[in-house]
């Protein structure tokens, strides 16, 4: 009897990160969290779930969500026996603040929530959720070139596109009207 065997996971010092802004786009709250030996999915589905919470405590509504990791929006719409009570407690929560569905958003669409993500990656304080009342000091101008609309170029392999390459290819960088939580 032959054995299958699951692909490789890539298994990663990350960090938990968001940021919540308003409809200019400018800082409500924040937060970051360093997370040891997890993967993309482990981290982002996390991560939501806390922005989602702290939306709730600081009466956020109602939220765009965006979230860089497309696999994470495939498992909030699809059954998932292994992530049942997590994505079950994240569309409730998506319900709770009013929230459209999420969207995918390249991590240079909200470079403010990658540098929070790296700085946590780096905290010496493994496990230590951080709530961002204030913008950091290393994100202010970030925040500025993302308030203002820039537009950045990437590349995408042609295998990242396969049945989403149409939406993919009109996708925009631009921050959508209205709040956001990435």
């Amino acid at each position: 009897m032959g054995v299958g065997k699951k692909p490789p996971q890539i298994i990663w010092q990350g960090g938990l990160r968001g940021t919540i802004r308003d409809h200019n786009g400018d800082w409500i709250v924040g937060f970051m969290e360093h997370k040891s030996n997890t993967t993309t999915l482990a981290a982002e589905l996390p991560a939501l779930k806390r922005g989602l919470n702290i939306a709730i405590n600081h009466n956020v509504t109602p939220l765009q969500v965006e979230l860089n990791s497309l696999e994470a929006i495939r498992v909030l719409t699809e059954e998932n026996l292994l992530l049942d009570n997590l994505t079950t407690d994240c569309r409730s929560m998506l319900e709770r603040v009013l929230a459209t569905h999420p969207e995918h958003i390249f991590r240079e669409g909200n470079k403010a929530a990658d540098l929070l993500a790296k700085a946590a990656r780096n905290e010496a304080v493994q496990e230590s959720l951080k709530i961002l009342l204030v913008p950091p000091v290393f994100v202010l101008d970030t925040i500025d070139v993302d308030k203002s609309g820039t537009m950045y170029s990437r590349k995408l392999r042609v295998c990242n596109l396969l049945s989403n390459s149409q939406a993919l290819a009109q996708q925009s960088f631009d921050a959508p009207p209205g709040s956001f939580v990435t």
